[in-house]
């Protein structure tokens, strides 16, 4: 009777619970009522290593597989010499004498290098039914709270499930099938590697395959090449005199370059509940089956960003080994227990909803993403907003590689922009929202990575430019080549060490870690001693760059029937050297080392080139007002200090805060998928949430491989597909909810101000947020109704200062350690 009774508590504390939890309805579901056609429509998963698109096919499954290692080339195969300082001078006085067109030319000719290798598609995983395919209900979906895809319909009154997973802990996808009767699943399963190096066999009931990434992929054609003048600095194409070396192509692998390549290996293994299992030839045959489970591990020969793959790499049999007996000897629920206690650790920190879904919230995500711009469906911007939390989970994960142009997910030998990491913006907009959405370990990855460029940034900043410290431009991989890649008209760009390290002292504002920031105090210095050595008195008397650029974005000097993006001192480099500098000056005082290096930042601070404003009212992009090639660009390079940047504000610098509006004014609402994403947060840091909104909207449409905007699985196209859209976007939902980037000095202090609902849109009338993060250590619930809230709950993990800002009023904290302040 005792335990009927407690068993009865239970009972009605779960069903309580449960009924207090439905009226929350959290939007975290991306659903549709047919398989995926195309790799557009398919639904990712990852573990931050292994990745997979799931199709949710009926009579035919197929998970595109990815291991974010896999990239072609080798590491210092894409070096070649170049000398910067030699013609350093003749540069600056070909700028000064207003000859860019000869600046464009020694560029392009002697300080560009290779085009950058590519990321790699691992694999395919065909899983063929032996049914028909005129099904009933038939169902797929991501369920992004417990990063679960499932696959479901009826066919003959007997209904099937598929579950399918990426586990971190158990570094394995999992695809778990049942059925409602007994004896009904019947399949053949076949493990293809994606290039024709690949070949599969069967060891016992397991699927073995191995292969070899390219040795050399090439995104340029050899007309292109030649066209560039570069056959020179492809030694595996072309002879000493220039010729093309018959039978090389773009795409070669290791038998045709002295065994170059990353070797890879996927294992596949198989536990049924009832029914048989045979091996025809490299697949294997399961025949009426009560369920099936099947588990896939992968691995590379990668052995760190400086060790040949081929020659130095570690066997990937190895891992993939040892990863699959692991989980074939676990029950599927503690596979999925595993995934779920690990996953839900970050997932469930935050929070978001905009009230009940309506009618339109609840049809299929591809239906409800055609009607969106009707607004009658604001929860889609919740959804949005923790389907980026999602992507970075399943995309960046300690020990891992971070998240790329591709996110992890490639079907391309030749992918958009070789599937890389550009560092003028996509590189870091993946990371803007990682600490603010409370996912602070999932930046590890790029920290890493950070530190790993600047080994290579070391030798080019000396051996290209005489330098101390280190230096990167706008692109690198895997390998960390820190050198600018072909391409001239925005490849010589030597400040993304700059920029990175912005995403070091972010990190030390969230987490107040001082042995963070001590471990990467030489980052931190190594930028600031190239940049430092990089500057030069102008004529003005002022610090500046020698020859400078805007991003990708050019003008046409004065007379001149060119174009050009080089000039004396652009403002972006400006903006970035005066951050770096401001931050390393404060990190040198926190740490108490290295002062007379931060005496030598101080006096350079205090005489930069001063920012300028147009006719316009514009904040002018390079050194003097030109005729823009394109007014309406998509990089926002010349806002950097406003966004992602934090020295522009409205009460420190209220001139250039109206500026960055009439710079937005004129830039226009609608650009690529990522340009829309910054735009949206620009205009959420100048606390305008209406306009904000409306530039998620017009992100918020129906994009295509041509045709910018969201994809049927709301992966951004840029277009094509590249992810920062996601990230970006999801960023500037954060920042029109919160916002801690401003600061105030109480009692000779720079304190972080945490502004609630800084930016909030009048779509956005009543809604909930918990969870999210602010600097020093705060963590955020908000609720708000009609436009006001009604609570708020900022819990201090640190014990550090802060001030809270609503509706203009400031509210200092002296909060101890996990005291909790509460707005009513």
């Amino acid at each position: 009777m005792k335990l009927n009774l407690k068993l009865t508590i239970l009972f009605l504390s779960i069903f309580l619970f449960s009924c207090q939890k439905e009226k929350i309805q959290y939007d975290t579901k991306l659903w549709y009522d047919k398989p995926a056609t195309d790799w557009y429509e398919a639904l990712p998963i990852g573990n931050g290593t292994l990745g997979a698109m799931v199709y949710g096919g009926i009579t035919t499954e197929q998970l595109q597989l990815n291991e974010n290692t896999l990239y072609s080339d080798e590491p210092g195969q894409r070096d070649v010499k170049i000398n910067v300082a030699e013609k350093l001078d003749q540069v600056r006085d070909l700028i000064k004498n207003g000859k860019l067109d000869q600046v464009n030319k020694i560029v392009a000719d002697e300080w560009i290098g290779r085009a950058q290798p590519c990321y790699q598609p691992f694999g395919n995983l065909f899983i063929k039914f032996e049914h028909d395919e005129n099904v009933q209900d038939y169902k797929r979906e991501l369920d992004i709270s417990e990063a679960i895809c499932r696959t479901s319909y009826s066919l003959e009154e007997i209904e099937y499930k598929r579950e399918t997973f990426a586990s971190f802990p158990d570094q394995v996808i999992v695809t778990n099938f049942t059925s409602s009767g007994k004896g009904n699943l019947s399949c053949t399963i076949k493990l293809e590697g994606a290039h024709p190096t690949a070949n599969t066999k069967v060891e016992g009931n397991t699927i073995i395959m191995d292969g070899q990434a390219p040795a050399l992929a090439l995104r340029r054609s050899i007309k292109k090449v030649r066209d560039w003048g570069q056959e020179w600095m492809y030694p595996e194409l072309f002879d000493e005199d220039g010729n093309h070396v018959p039978g090389t192509e773009t795409i070669m692998y290791g038998d045709k370059l002295n065994g170059q390549g990353t070797f890879y290996q996927g294992r596949l293994g198989v536990v049924l509940d009832g029914g048989t299992l045979k091996v025809d030839g490299n697949k294997l045959v399961i025949s009426n089956a009560n369920e099936v489970k099947i588990i896939l591990s992968g691995d590379t020969s990668y052995n760190g960003f400086d060790k040949s793959p081929s020659k130095e790499g570690v066997d990937p049999s190895i891992v993939a080994k040892e990863k699959l007996e692991n989980a074939l000897s676990k029950k599927f629920g503690v596979l999925k227990l595993n995934h779920l206690t690990d996953y839900k650790n970050l997932f469930d920190r935050v929070g978001f909803n905009l009230g009940e879904l309506s009618d339109q919230g609840k049809l299929p995500t591809n239906q409800r993403l055609k009607l969106y711009n009707n607004g009658k469906d604001v929860s889609m911007a919740a959804l949005f907003m923790q389907y980026a939390r999602y992507l970075t989970i399943a995309s960046s994960r300690p020990g891992g590689q971070p998240i790329n142009l591709q996110g992890m997910w490639n079907e391309d030998i030749i992918p958009a922009w070789a599937g890389g990491y550009t560092m003028n913006i996509n590189a870091q907009i993946y990371y803007w929202m990682t600490e603010s959405s409370n996912l602070i370990e999932c930046t590890e990855p790029f920290h890493r990575f950070i530190r790993e460029l600047s080994v290579n940034g070391t030798k080019h900043a000396k051996e290209s430019f005489g330098y101390n410290g280190w230096t990167a431009h706008h692109n690198t991989t895997l390998w960390r080549s820190a050198q600018p890649v072909d391409n001239g008209w925005c490849s010589f760009w030597p400040m993304a060490g700059g920029w990175l390290c912005q995403h070091i002292w972010t990190h030390y504002r969230y987490t107040k870690d001082v042995e963070f920031l001590r471990e990467n105090w030489q980052i931190l210095k190594g930028a600031a001693e190239f940049l430092n050595d990089w500057l030069v008195l102008s004529e003005q008397g002022y610090y500046t760059t020698p020859i400078g650029s805007s991003p990708e974005h050019g003008y046409f000097p004065e007379g001149a029937d060119y174009r050009t993006p080089f000039c004396e001192g652009a403002t972006m480099d400006i903006m970035i050297i005066k951050e770096l500098f401001t931050n390393c000056i404060a990190a040198s005082e926190i740490l108490g080392i290295d002062k007379g290096f931060a005496i030598v930042l101080k006096e350079k601070l205090q005489n930069m080139q001063p920012y300028k404003i147009g006719s316009n009212g514009q904040i002018l992009e390079w050194d003097k007002e030109y005729k823009e090639v394109d007014p309406k660009h998509r990089h926002l390079s010349h806002l950097y200090a406003f966004s992602p940047g934090y020295e522009i504000t409205k009460e420190k610098t209220p001139e250039l805060f109206d500026a960055v509006r009439r710079t937005l004014e004129i830039r226009g609402d609608e650009a690529s998928g990522w340009s829309m994403a910054w735009k949206t947060c620009c205009w959420a840091r100048l606390k305008d949430g209406n306009h904000a909104y409306k530039i998620l909207n017009n992100l918020f449409v129906e994009g295509s491989r041509r045709k910018a905007g969201l994809l049927p699985n709301l992966l951004a196209s840029c277009p094509p597909f590249n992810i920062d859209g996601n990230f970006g976007a999801g960023a500037g939902i954060i920042e029109m909810l919160l916002q801690s980037h401003e600061t105030k000095t109480v009692e000779e202090v720079e304190i972080p101000i945490i502004e609630l609902l800084p930016a909030l849109p009048d779509a956005w009338g009543s809604g909930e947020v918990n969870g999210l993060r602010a600097a020093n250590g705060f963590e955020v619930d908000i609720k708000w109704k009609q436009g006001e809230i009604t609570q708020a709950k900022i819990k201090s993990l640190l014990g550090e200062k802060g001030i809270v800002r609503y509706n203009g009023e400031d509210t200092i904290l002296k909060l101890k350690k996990s005291e909790t302040f509460k707005l009513n």
